[in-house]
């Protein structure tokens, strides 16, 4: 939460930002992640998938591009 929080009091990300949800949101991306590949015994595709997934929180986060 302390990047969070610094990349919030310096506008990187959107002053709206929820620290707690946004960190809990990333934890729960990753685990997901480790998650899916695990069960289909496939770690192949990870790097893919995970910048599509990264973007997405970047951009729920209000990260300008």
């Amino acid at each position: 939460t302390n990047l969070l929080t610094e990349a919030k009091a310096q506008s990187l990300i959107a002053e709206t930002v929820d620290i707690p949800a946004a960190a809990t949101m990333f934890l729960g991306m990753v685990q997901g992640l480790a998650m899916q590949a695990m069960a289909a015994s496939d770690f192949t595709t990870m790097p893919a998938v995970s910048v599509k997934l990264f973007d997405l929180y970047l951009d729920g986060l209000g990260v300008a591009k």
